[in-house]
């Protein structure tokens, strides 16, 4: 009997202590489990810098027990959101339209638990504002001491960068435009070879920084001699953005001399048998003819619109390149139009 009760004291004894072990790991489950609390709703939403005119980069501060984020997001006029995952406190979303405005809303997870959605956050992708158009780029106007561009306008423009330099490529200060043209401000010599870059810039971009646009390819001018002045107008009647300059002043255009001053233009050459052709032209008052030009009738002469030639009152001067479809540029010439009938003289050179 004594031997019975000490042998079911210790198997009551061992039961016991399994139960208390069993109730304990139970009571360890419901502990951990209650453990697993619910982030804290997220807070501090807000846009970092956008890189290009497709990305926006979000950002916001941590949230307590919060393990990852998930971040909602949608253009702001769509129903629909598209969702992302990240364990960062902050976001890139590329690949997005311009100039479009976008929600955003964050909030915490811990495990299958969920936080409440931060308040919405509405982000514009700015425009990366266009490029400048380099065969747009013609000297408006050019004296001894100034040369004044003109450009055509690009897309997204709030204002224009210009950056001056030398032949020798050392960079004046840097100056802006808020139109399509530029005199510079810099210091110039007369009959001297300047180069021009110009970029775009976008400045509606809210509490960011300005957006711009890459330099063109460097665009060179040169200044004039004497007294003369060179002004240039579009023609509108041209495709490609003909020039049309007229020099005035008591300064002949010599010979040989100011190569420079002659305007290039632009040449299409797409197909040799529908070749199109437009160069700028320049029309200047007088016109000087060296001493040693091959043609010894005008060999050393100056000829001023007005004069007479060839029995005939000189109507207009015009100086331009010739060109074909092998050398878009290879000589100069001289033009003299006389009459009513608009008789053309023409004189080449190297």
């Amino acid at each position: 009997m004594g031997v019975f009760n000490l042998k079911a004291r210790k198997s009551i004894r061992v039961l016991l202590v399994m139960t208390v072990a069993l109730v304990m790991a139970a009571g360890l489950t419901i502990s951990a489990s209650a453990a697993v609390k619910v982030p804290a709703k997220v807070a501090g939403v807000t846009a970092i810098k956008p890189t290009t005119n497709t990305v926006i980069t979000i950002k916001w501060n941590k949230a307590k027990n919060a393990k990852q984020y998930q971040v909602n997001y949608k253009k702001a006029t769509a129903k629909k959101w598209t969702v992302v995952k990240t364990k960062a406190l902050k976001i890139t979303r590329k690949g997005l339209k311009a100039n479009t405005k976008y929600n955003f809303k964050v909030r915490g997870i811990n495990g299958k638990k969920y936080g409440k959605f931060s308040k919405v956050l509405t982000q514009t992708t700015y425009a990366t504002p266009g490029k400048v158009n380099i065969k747009s780029i013609f000297p408006k106007k050019r004296t001894a001491g100034n040369i004044t561009l003109q450009w055509s306008k690009a897309a997204n423009a709030s204002w224009y960068e210009i950056q001056p330099y030398r032949l020798n490529g050392k960079a004046f200060r840097a100056n802006t435009s808020n139109g399509t043209t530029y005199a510079n401000v810099h210091e110039t010599k007369a009959n001297t070879w300047y180069g021009y870059k110009i970029r775009t810039v976008n400045a509606k971009t809210g509490k960011f920084p300005a957006i711009k646009s890459a330099w063109t390819a460097m665009y060179y001018a040169c200044t004039t001699s004497g007294d003369r002045v060179i002004t240039g107008v579009k023609n509108k009647n041209s495709n490609i953005g003909l020039v049309e300059y007229e020099m005035t002043g008591t300064t002949p255009f010599r010979i040989g001399e100011d190569d420079a001053l002659i305007p290039t233009g632009f040449v299409d050459i797409s197909d040799k048998y529908t070749t199109q052709i437009e160069m700028d032209k320049l029309y200047c008052n007088a016109v000087k003819f060296p001493d040693d030009y091959k043609d010894t009738e005008v060999a050393g002469n100056t000829y001023t619109v007005g004069d007479s030639f060839k029995d005939q009152s000189i109507t207009y001067i015009e100086i331009s390149y010739t060109t074909n479809e092998d050398r878009p540029a290879n000589k100069s010439v001289v033009s003299i139009i006389c009459g009513d009938d608009g008789d053309i003289h023409p004189y080449e050179w190297d």
